[in-house]
């Protein structure tokens, strides 16, 4: 039986990640300012821009911007469009399935957070990331450019 590991946690002494799994990290939903959910089976047409975090189950067709608070895109959920927020992004289920960059830019679609942005093995993300942080497992699938951003507007 695999432990409840925390995401902070980091890298182990042994360079192992804690977590192997989405179902490994015990997420503090509170403390990660997630006041939002779409369930499972739910559908939302157009863009969400949200105070806080939001977990998504469901399917998002538009973008999601979170000023503050972590977005959690879980096994089931699927967004058609962009991510981004001040929070941390945790990724185990599918962003831009279509694989669609948008018309003439590579960049139209995006996950952006100065903050960590996770991508787990159930994760398959067509998209340009820009992070603080990246973690990725082995099983994730990334199709995109990803690009670290300064320092300065780095967060954690």
């Amino acid at each position: 039986m695999n432990a409840v590991v925390s995401i902070h946690q980091g890298v182990t002494q042994s360079g192992e990640l804690p977590a192997k799994t989405f179902a490994d990290v015990q997420l503090d939903l509170e403390g990660e300012l997630v006041r939002s959910y779409i369930a499972d089976g739910d559908v939302v047409e157009g863009n969400l821009v949200l105070r806080t975090g939001v977990r998504i189950a469901g399917v998002v067709r538009g973008n999601v911007r979170c000023e503050s608070g972590a977005i959690v895109v879980e096994q089931s959920g699927v967004v058609h469009g962009s991510l981004s927020g001040e929070g941390r992004i945790l990724v185990d289920g599918t962003v831009n399935p279509d694989g669609s960059m948008g018309e003439g830019s590579a960049s139209a679609v995006q996950i952006r957070s100065p903050g960590m942005i996770a991508f787990f093995n159930n994760a398959r993300v067509n998209a340009d990331v820009e992070y603080g942080r990246l973690l990725t497992l082995d099983a994730m699938e990334h199709n995109g450019f990803s690009k670290r951003l300064a320092a300065q507007t780095r967060v954690g």
